[in-house]
């Protein structure tokens, strides 16, 4: 290497790797004490912010509950005299704490406790005694029994520790230890932790040595192959380092980490590689280091970017072993880049050589020539012969796997984490056959101070929910305070009555005494708490949501009974695992969704910036949906289950296949700008890139592929489902988005010089519901031939915001239901281009007034969530006039709330704007309410009343003024959702209206319709609209009463808007004027300069308002204006 450049590279490699071998220990140390970290408490894999967990947390320091084990062993009866030497032996060897706390804080038997039942002051009967310890302490058969090791502070922690103290104890009892049988969430956080560390012992070293074999074509180098395995196991080493430095602690699924950053590293430095052997080929092997790394770094910072933001989404997950996945991941992946950018420039001359070939240009290469080295060139041709046909098969197949997407759900089960035949499952089987159900619910039943009822009363009814809880189908059981207090018998003769009194009188004096020494009843809040543990059947696949609903199915009957005694003095709360599992379930499709959500957002915008192209980067986003829509759609076909493991694959799924597009796209727009034509510049970047793309595309799938044989499942899982993810997304690369570059939508986005070009892309339909958009195309019959690119756009952009709809509905579902808050709305209603707008505009100038802003009218779906940021971006596509005339247009500026109605529903009339020629069809049923039923009245006012309430919240809860023309007609309805309302009614000269309304539709229409319609036509739909409209409003308006109308002559209001506006004020008995009219007066002194449209007056046009308009033109009382070749005056704001 005699490049001068060339060695300042090999320098700073050199450089790099001494500055490795420096920190290698100070690595190497911080690695090993991360995995002597390793522990995974099992309660840390449910949502921390969950209600459930909160509950739990609460129950566990009123009721001092303890963690237990649950120990026995075949042969295990109540006069195995082993069980009572197992803990005594255990509790010798427990004295003293750890360095964490306590261990070990008793053992109780079910020998003990027989005994305790038996003898005085109970002496039960001996079948009473068994009957009541059941399915708890002994098992069906009566005999069986088991211990119950109660565990201290620091048992979570030293989790095996604590069972090898137990096994020890077991040993020195005489018991073998391939007998011994323990079940508990300790048990399952040891068992965790051993299927974590064996994944990593196990696999991680023949994962690497694959990835490195698989990428073996790609280095051919057995030192440049060594360089890139020790700079990887470096980034590897230091991730998990630095898990260390900054938590203390690993967790099971950051055994994924090493495989998954060598990967990442590998697949980068195969991508460089590729830049480097492109350039060698270009330039020489004398300049291709520099070259390489000129065209290379980018594309890999934006590859590695979009994998980190993909991980880092993971960052907002619920679960803590998944947000510190997500955190670290996303660290260590950048450490990746840094790396590589240090190490691998300098040895890239390692590489082999692709000799240097005077090939033709991709321009220059006919479509039926095909080259002669191995390549791409058939695909190429066939995609740009069958582009439509593969996009048709995408579509379907994405069409079918979305409707597997809604049959996912989640599941939190033991089998999700270790294999149905791992020793901790065998022996959780075990003991639900031997001695009882195991899955535990804890009932907690509250008495408040002043409750009636007596204690025994009390002790009754935890009996009763007690076998309430045995009634239910299936194994059941229950253990309660009641079970070792005597029992009193139901109210009947005297003697009994007697019986019930003493004890009550003897619990009210020991009530106090039995909250401090026994673990079932407790005292907090000024309540007193008595306890009901359940168990029920668990490991048989239920879902637990429908367990819960069962268990309280049964015990409401039993507490409602109670309170029609005592009142709501008695409450009753269902907390423990079964609960806290059950609200899990919900939790991972809520985390899926979110961080697939918020990660496609993030890489769409760093793609759109990065690539330097709002085309680009949304055309980018495509092909990487597409295998998530596979590949979860047919789990979801398959009955599949999302589990924590699962989950995370989505989004780091996302930003891993991302760089196979981001490179494929790099090699197209460099086609383009060397001038190549779109099909030759698809020619170019397969030629380029697909290799690398394949090479990279395996090399991960192998190392990840891996990990489908852990006995950890969710790192299992992980392995094999992004595995699947990455083979879809190549996929997608590979032909989906060479078919929309070859297509309409490359015709529209890329056109060639021949090609025409419509810039206006933009729709009022783009950023609404894409159900409903399809609906609509459906219903309209899809859309004329000429307004296709139109329809591209408008499914494209509903598409791309459809996560944004589905996290604003989870974040926000309390505000689409209930009533709605804040005053009843004032409304300003006229016909189109009466001068509505300006009064609205006028009245939004009251600080004490919301309304619906333009944004929220585009995106009444997700605007709570769009932020300021995507609101940014979208204002840079918003003229800074409307269409129709010179009014000032801005996100936050005032509009018609009709709009947001036609984005969430097809119940709007202003669907018209899109499908003019079914105009009058949508006027009648949407407006007018005609020939519907009335079903279909109420869901329009469930659908307006809830942009309202999302309106209203945003405003703070002020009093809403709106403004909608349709709802001249719609009196009733709003009526009866506001009965309080006000309502400005504006009118204008009819003459004037119908110029600038005809003049209003032509311009609309021009950037919005999907269908052609004649100008006539056009102009008979404006005549009929105004003769409905205005006489419907005509009609209608005695339902309002008197002082909830003003009428307001537009004329009036543009002469004197300072008095009009104080009249509005008094006659709607409206507060503030005197607070808001130094506003007004600045408002309308910034309209001085306002230039209004002039419009031409003909005898046509005044014949046509003199024949439909004449009742109008009557009814206020103007004069036809004179007919003259000179420009009539239009129209102010409107």
């Amino acid at each position: 290497m005699s490049d001068l450049g060339n060695a300042r590279y090999v320098h700073r490699t050199r450089l790099a790797l001494l500055l490795m071998l420096l920190l290698f220990p100070f690595v190497i140390g911080g690695t090993l004490r991360a995995l002597h970290s390793l522990n995974d408490d099992v309660l840390a894999w449910t949502a921390s912010s969950a209600t459930a967990r909160h509950e739990l947390e609460w129950f566990a320091e009123v009721f001092e509950s303890q963690s237990a084990i649950l120990v026995s062993w075949p042969d295990a009866t109540l006069d195995d005299p082993r069980m009572a030497q197992f803990a005594e032996t255990l509790l010798r060897s427990a004295g003293g704490e750890s360095e964490n706390g306590r261990l070990i804080f008793d053992v109780v038997t079910g020998r003990e406790l027989y005994d305790e039942l038996v003898s005085s002051p109970l002496s039960l009967p001996h079948e009473e005694a068994i009957g009541r310890l059941r399915g708890t302490f002994v098992g069906p058969d009566g005999r069986a029994t088991c211990a119950v090791v109660l565990l201290g502070e620091g048992a979570a922690v030293e989790a095996r520790g604590v069972l090898r103290r137990i096994r020890d104890a077991a040993e020195q009892s005489g018991v073998a230890t391939d007998d011994l049988r323990m079940v508990g969430y300790v048990v399952e956080t040891a068992a965790l932790d051993t299927a974590a560390l064996e994944t990593l012992y196990r696999l991680a070293i023949p994962s690497a040595l694959l990835v490195i074999l698989v990428a073996w074509p790609c280095l051919r180098s057995f030192r440049l192959a060594l360089l890139v395995w020790l700079a990887a196991a470096f980034c590897q080493c230091s991730c998990l380092a630095t898990i260390y430095w900054i938590n203390g602690q690993m967790n099971g699924m950051m055994t994924v980490l090493p495989i998954l950053l060598m990967v990442i590293f590998v697949s980068s430095a195969v991508h460089l590689i590729n830049y480097y052997q492109e350039a060698a080929k270009e330039s020489g092997p004398a300049a291709a280091c520099a070259l390489a790394v000129a065209m290379g770094w980018f594309p890999c910072l934006l590859a590695v970017l979009t994998t980190a933001i993909g991980l880092g989404s993971l960052a907002l997950s619920g679960t803590l072993p998944v947000r510190e996945f997500g955190i670290y991941s996303a660290i260590g992946t950048s450490m990746t880049l840094v790396v590589l950018l240090l190490v691998l420039p300098g040895a890239m001359h390692l590489a082999p050589h692709v000799p240097s070939k005077s090939e033709d240009s991709a321009e220059a290469c006919p479509a039926g020539n095909v080259a002669s080295r191995w390549s791409w060139d058939p695909l190429a041709l066939f995609i740009e012969r069958r582009g439509t046909l593969v996009l048709a098969a995408f579509l379907a197949i994405t069409m079918v796997c979305g409707v597997g997407l809604t049959r996912l759900r989640g599941s939190v089960q033991l089998t999700d984490y270790l294999s149905d035949a791992s020793r901790t499952a065998e022996d959780y089987r075990w003991f639900q056959q031997t001695i009882g159900p195991l899955l535990p619910v804890e009932i907690v039943i509250a008495f408040d101070r002043d409750c009636p009822l007596s204690a025994v009363e009390r002790l009754d009814l935890v009996r009763d929910v007690g076998r309430a809880v045995e009634s239910m189908p299936g194994p059941t059981a229950s253990v309660s305070l009641a079970a070792f207090l005597p029992d009193p018998g139901r109210p009947g003769g005297s003697r009994t009555r007697i019986r019930r009194g003493i004890l009550n009188r003897r619990l009210e004096a020991r009530t106090e005494a039995l909250a401090l020494a026994s673990p079932y009843l407790a005292r907090a809040n000024d309540q007193e708490l008595w306890r009901i543990n359940a168990r029920l059947q668990g490991l048989d696949g239920q879902r637990y949501e429908e367990t819960l609903a069962e268990l309280e199915d049964a015990v409401e009957p039993v507490v409602r009974n109670a309170r029609e005694q005592a009142g709501n003095t008695v409450s009753v709360i269902y907390t423990g695992p079964l609960p806290l599992l059950a609200e899990c379930h919900s939790t991972l499709i809520r985390d899926l969704i979110v961080s697939f959500s918020v990660s496609l957002l993030l890489i769409a915008v760093v793609l759109v910036v990065g690539l330097r192209s709002l085309r680009l980067g949304l055309l980018s986003i495509l092909p990487n949906v597409f295998p998530i829509a596979l590949v979860f759609g047919i789990l979801g076909w398959l009955g599949g289950a999302i589990d924590v493991g699962s989950m995370m694959t989505a989004s780091v799924g996302l930003g891993i296949a991302v760089d196979g597009t981001v490179h494929y796209l790099t090699w197209f727009m460099r086609g383009r700008r060397s001038g190549l034509s779109r099909n030759a510049a698809i020619l170019n970047a397969y030629r380029h890139s697909a290799r690398a793309m394949t090479r990279t595309t395996v090399i991960c799938g192998a190392g990840l592929a891996v990990y489908g044989f852990s006995s950890f499942l969710p790192a299992a899982r992980f392995g094999w489902i992004v595995c699947l993810l990455l083979l879809a997304a190549l996929a997608g690369d590979l032909l989906l988005l060479p078919a929309l570059l070859a297509g309409r939508v490359g015709r529209v986005l890329f056109p060639d010089d021949q090609e025409p070009h419509n810039p206006e892309m933009g729709h009022p339909l783009a950023l609404g519901s894409l159900r409903n958009w399809l609906g609509l195309l459906l219903a309209n019959r899809g859309v004329d031939r000429g307004y296709l690119r139109r329809a591209c756009f408008i499914s494209t952009a509903s598409f791309l915001t459809a996560p944004l709809r589905a996290v604003e509905r989870i974040r926000c579902r309390r505000l689409n239901h209930g009533p709605f808050l804040g005053p009843a709305p004032v409304f300003v209603v006229g016909h189109w281009r009466s001068g509505t707008t300006f009064v609205h505009q006028s009245l939004c100038h009251d600080p004490a007034f919301g309304y619906v802003s333009t944004f929220q009218s585009i995106a009444p779906d997700w605007f709570l969530i769009g932020g300021t940021r995507i609101k940014h971006l979208l204002s840079r596509a918003v003229p800074r006039t409307r269409m129709m005339d010179n009014v000032t247009l801005s996100l936050d500026d005032p509009q018609e709330e009709e709009f947001a109605v036609a984005q969430a529903s097809a119940l709007s009339f202003y669907h018209q704007w899109a499908f003019p020629r079914n105009a009058r069809r949508y006027f009648e049923r949407y407006a007018l309410f005609e020939g519907v039923p009335e079903s279909v009245v109420r869901q329009w006012q469930e659908v307006y009343l809830g942009i309202l309430r999302k309106a209203a919240w945003r405003a703070g809860r002020k009093r809403l003024a709106l403004k909608n023309p349709v709802n001249m007609v719609r009196i009733r309805p709003l009526l009866e959702l506001f009965p309080d309302a006000k309502f400005i009614h504006v009118y204008r000269n009819p003459y004037t209206v119908f110029l600038s309304t005809r003049h209003f539709f032509h311009r609309v229409l021009a950037v919005t319709q999907l269908q052609r319609i004649d100008h006539d036509e056009i102009e008979a739909n404006i005549l009929w609209f105004y003769e409905k409209m205005v006489g419907g409003f005509l009609a209608a308006k005695s339902l309002i009463p008197p002082r909830n109308l003003v009428e307001v002559r537009f004329e009036d209001f543009e002469a004197h808007p300072m008095a009009e506006m104080r009249r509005v004020y008094d006659c709607l008995e409206l507060p503030g004027f005197d607070a808001a009219e130094s506003r007004f007066r600045d408002y309308f002194a910034s309209l001085a300069g306002y230039e209004k449209n002039r419009y031409d007056l003909d005898e046509d046009a005044v014949g046509k308002v003199e024949r439909h308009w004449q009742f109008a033109v009557r009814q206020w009382g103007y004069e036809r204006p004179p007919t003259r070749d000179n420009a009539f005056p239009g129209t102010n704001p409107c």
